[in-house]
Formats: C-alpha cells, structure tokens, sequence
C-alpha cells in the first residue's frame, strides 16, 4: 500500500496484520484429539470463515478511518456553485432594483452590481471544481487501498490454511507471507 513505508506499524495493512494474526493465534487448532475427516474438515471451515470474519472487520475499520472527510468534500463540491449562483441572484436583484429606484441612470449603475453577481458565480465554481477532482481522486484511492488490504487479506487467510491455522512463529510471520 503506498505510503506505509514512513510508519510501518501505523499503515492499514499492519493494522489488517495485527488483526489477522491475533485472530489466527486465537483460533490455533489444540495438538490433541483426533477427530474424524468430516469433523477436522468443518473445524477448518470454522477457523477460515472465523478468521475471515476478523480480517473483514477490520478491513472495514479501515474503510471507515479512510473515507473520514470524503462527505465533507462532497458537500463542498455540489454546494459551492449553488452558494455561487445565490450570489449572482443577489447581485443581479440589487442591480435591478437599482435601476427601478432610478439610481441607475445608464450602464454605470448596472455594470457594478452585475459584476459583482459574476464574481460570486465565479468563486462558486472555482471552490467546486477542484474540490470535485479531489474527491474523485481520494474516493479512488480509498478504493485501491480496500482492495489491496482485501487481496493481503486473503493471502493471509490462505498461508493460514496452508499452516493448517497452526500459529506461525513470530521471526516466521513475514516469510509466511512472501
């Protein structure tokens, strides 16, 4: 996942691994009875479907702390030309009450409120526009980072099932994985 190399132990694949690997220790198969095919084999569906049950929560823990703000962006972005657009009916009202008034006697007494009226139009749509591309750009992001914790996920649960869901010694866990 890009940009986890700074603090290793603080980026969403390390919090996904932590989860897994606390999950995988709890669910250890016990070295002991032994058990018919059939019953070993639902033991380890248990243990799959239970570790990817843990994997899946936090992944959604993930989601959650990664998509903070995105609403906030959004609501910038499609607001801000109607906040725009309020302006220039303001402006465009002034100008014309001006001109009913009798205030306004030519171009000169229209031409200020008018551009003012423009000027709002125009910072509306200069807050929306790069506040539209910045969420388009986070909401993929966010997008690439679930899925790539989806696919560390999966490769976890699957060196899990290979180890038979046995815990895998600590100076082991990253070989495990590669």
């Amino acid at each position: 996942m890009p940009g986890c190399s700074s603090h290793a132990l603080e980026c969403p694949k390390a919090r996904v691994a932590r989860a897994g690997f606390a999950a995988w220790s709890g669910i250890a198969p016990a070295e002991s009875t032994a058990v018919s095919a059939v019953d070993a084999e639902l033991v380890a569906w248990d243990r799959h479907e239970l570790l990817d049950r843990f994997l899946n929560q936090q992944i959604q823990r993930e989601r959650r702390a990664l998509e903070r703000g995105l609403t906030l962006l959004a609501s910038i972005a499609s607001t801000a030309p109607f906040i725009g657009l309020f302006g220039t009916v303001f402006g465009i009202i002034h100008a014309l009450h001006a001109v009913a008034i009798g205030n306004a006697s030519g171009i000169e007494g229209v031409a200020g409120p008018v551009g003012q009226a423009l000027t709002a139009t125009g910072i509306g749509i200069a807050v929306a526009i790069p506040a539209a591309l910045a969420y388009n750009l986070f909401v993929r992001r966010v997008h690439i980072s679930i899925a790539d914790l989806e696919d560390y996920a999966a490769d976890l649960v699957n060196v899990a099932q290979r180890n038979g869901f046995r815990a895998v010694a600590p100076a082991h866990r990253a070989e495990a994985l590669t």
